[in-house]
């Protein structure tokens, strides 16, 4: 997927660094409809163009003409670019289904061209280039479209004008046979990608330079046979081998493939359904690193020394039903891989297993995740000093112990998530990781019993929730029947403490000051009155420019917020604004359609709208697009458009996101602070409603 957009990513990267200024200055090539934020680029996309603009500056090096009706491309399509000195072309998504003899020849210096997602085949492909010379192309994207399959009888890629493809990308191209023979003229080809095809026949063919072949997501019923005998190896320099999600369920032959594929650094056989893993299966694949059998279907039998290798350093292995994984010895399935680094077990029954044991020889491991296994207890690990994470959530696991991680000096991760645990003391894990403020520790969706017992965790919880790693939602009493589906942070713990003569005598006091106290109270239910009125006053003094008084809006309000803020702005301010006031607004999750130019789409809701409303809260300003979209509302109010902008405080602004154009948008414009008070929140309201009245002229 890596490889499908390429240029739009680039583009956007481009976007992403430059300031509203320089936005605002380059915006627009200087004699062309398109976009030109860098000096090398120009962003064509999904602007109805049925031709290349002209006009382009001389400059430009990658051209994006995603989304455009082209349809047929004419030999002189590329005139208005010939003299550029194109290396990247996006033309996808542009519902091509012709491409002239000669369209591709002006096309001298080009290195990657993207013609994804059109309406092209075999035949068609092998017209437009059969009488072309060679050429520069390196990265070629197919995928998209109805190409079936590649053999002799469609072989477009004999053609001299792909003779230097580095990468051919293929995916969705409804694929069903391939040989590779077929690409026996790509001498340079090191990355083919045919995933989510259909592919269900695979002819094996010498590509001496190919390093990575993705066959994930077809109809593979075996391994795909990687050499001519033992020592004819296919695909010598092969690196990664992806079959993720096919149909592969023999292996009996992977100890004799290991001979030919002697540099594969990366396996991947997840989601198939394999029958069985042989002894020391993956022995003669000297250089595998990563190995990946992740959500293997139906029974599956793993026998001992089964992934015997020495250069193992990562091992990710389930299935997708607990219990159908029948593993001989778990003893001995992990013995020999002496520099594993990362292990995951995954939805295998461990029960019976003393999981420490089995782990006792995996000296280096730096990551250990075993996931729904049914173990009640956590391992302890006495062997591997670079230990930094532990995910051993979805168990049974029902107590803890700091012995378990004494040995384990490097732990900065800790998840116990949805296990059984009812109680956590200042006892269950060693001192030093409840202290160290970057160790994160998640304990969420546990049975927690809000007893006195449990008091210890629900202060330090209450104190570390960065650390916690889980949604405070996740922290609930189970037991006993009073506390039950209460969130622990609202557990009482007053009862687990005695009165003294000392809170006796405070109590004594206190109510003998229950007068001076009342007043103090009526000052603070009504605080957000007054903190109403003082400022109105201050509002008031404040001087705006008019209102646009422009009566073609398409909303009332463009809303500007962080996505972490969504369950507030759907279940407050549009049901408060639109359903009960009638209001119109526009969010870019909701109204803006996906697929254009964002920014653009952005300015141009922002344009329709009577309203521009920045929601503010610290993730809000911590965003690139947040800090973004303060410029513009900076810029609008330079322009004297301040009439136009409101403020929604969702909570206190950090010191570190308060800049100084927050500063001056603060003191210049309407704002509104939301408060968890009923009354406050009721002045809130009034206050935004009262803002996206209409103006009268």
């Amino acid at each position: 997927m890596k490889y499908l957009r390429t240029l739009t990513v680039f583009l956007l990267l481009a976007i992403h660094t430059c300031t509203p200024d320089e936005m605002a200055s380059a915006s627009h090539c200087p004699d062309s409809v398109c976009f030109c934020r860098v000096l090398d680029t120009a962003d064509c996309s999904y602007r109805n163009l049925s031709n290349i603009p002209r006009g382009l500056p001389a400059s430009i090096r990658s051209l994006v003409m995603s989304g455009n009706p082209l349809y047929s491309l004419s030999d002189d399509f590329f005139r208005p670019v010939e003299n550029l000195t194109l290396k990247n072309l996006a033309l996808d998504k542009c519902n091509i289904f012709r491409i002239s003899t000669f369209t591709l020849e002006p096309l001298r210096s080009l290195e990657m061209l993207d013609l994804s997602s059109n309406k092209l085949y075999n035949a068609m492909l092998d017209k437009c280039t059969e009488k072309l010379g060679y050429s520069t192309l390196k990265v070629l994207n197919l995928s998209g479209n109805s190409l079936y399959t590649l053999d002799a009888i469609y072989n477009f890629l004999e053609n001299k004008w792909f003779s230097n493809l580095t990468d051919l990308i293929m995916q969705q191209s409804q694929v069903r046979k391939v040989e590779m023979k077929s690409l026996k003229n790509l001498l340079f080809l090191q990355t083919l990608d045919l995933s989510q095809n259909a592919i269900e026949q695979f002819s094996s063919y010498g590509l001496p330079t190919l390093k990575t072949l993705d066959l994930s997501s077809n109809s593979l019923p075996e391994f795909p046979r990687p050499c001519n005998g033992l020592n004819n190896p296919f695909y010598p320099k092969l690196e990664n081998l992806l079959l993720r999600r096919n149909r592969i369920s023999e292996t009996y032959l992977l100890e004799d493939y290991g001979h030919c594929l002697t540099a594969l650094v990366k396996l991947d056989l997840s989601l198939n359904p394999i029958k069985i893993i042989l002894p020391f299966a993956f022995v003669y694949f000297k250089d595998l690193t990563y190995l990946y059998l992740e959500q293997l279907l139906g029974v599956i039998e793993v026998n001992k020394f089964a992934f015997a290798t020495l250069n193992l350093r990562e091992l990710s292995i389930g299935n997708t039903v607990k219990g159908y994984m029948n593993v001989v010895d778990f003893y001995t399935f992990l013995l020999y891989n002496p520099f594993l680094k990362i292990l995951s077990l995954n939805n295998i029954n461990l029960s019976l297993v003393n999981t420490s044991r089995m782990l006792s020889k995996l000296t280096n491991l730096t990551s250990l995740s075993i996931l729904n296994c049914n173990i009640q207890n956590v391992p302890t690990l006495t062997n591997p000093p670079l230990l930094s994470s532990i995910d051993m959530s979805f168990n049974s696991i029902q107590s803890l112990h700091a012995e378990a991680f004494q040995f384990l000096g490097k732990l900065k991760y800790i998840s116990l998530k949805s296990n059984a645990l009812t109680s956590v003391t200042l006892e269950s894990l060693p001192r030093v990781l409840w202290d160290t403020s970057d160790v994160l520790i998640d304990l969420s969706s546990n049975p927690f019993d809000c007893v006195c017992s449990l008091e210890w965790f629900k202060f330090w919880y209450e104190n570390n929730m960065k650390r916690t790693s889980g949604n405070a939602s996740l922290y609930i009493c189970n037991t006993p029947t009073q506390w039950q589906e209460v969130p622990l942070v609202d557990f009482d713990t007053a009862d687990c403490h005695e009165l003294n003569q000392y809170v006796v005598m405070a109590l004594i006091i206190a109510g003998e000051l229950c007068l001076v106290a009342l007043s103090f109270i009526v000052v603070r239910i009504y605080r957000w009155d007054i903190k109403y009125y003082i400022h109105a006053c201050k509002y008031n003094k404040l001087t705006s420019p008019p209102e646009n008084l422009r009566d073609d809006f398409l909303y009332d309000g463009f809303v500007a917020y962080n996505t972490r803020g969504r369950k507030w702005i759907m279940a407050e301010l549009v049901e408060h604004v639109e359903r009960k006031h009638n209001y119109k607004l526009c969010l870019h999750e909701r109204d803006i359609i996906p697929g254009g130019v964002y920014v653009e789409d952005v300015l141009e809701s922002i344009d329709f709208s009577r309203k521009f409303i920045l929601v503010l809260s610290n993730n809000f300003m911590d965003d690139q697009w947040g800090r973004y979209e303060t410029a513009i509302a900076s810029h609008t109010l330079a322009e004297g458009g301040g009439g136009k902008l409101f403020l929604i405080l969702l909570e206190d602004i950090r010191s570190e996101y308060i800049t100084r154009s927050l500063k001056v948008l603060l003191k210049s414009i309407r704002h509104a602070e939301w408060t968890k008070n009923k009354n406050g929140q009721k002045i809130f309201w009034n206050n935004v409603v009262q803002n996206l009245e209409k103006s009268e002229k």
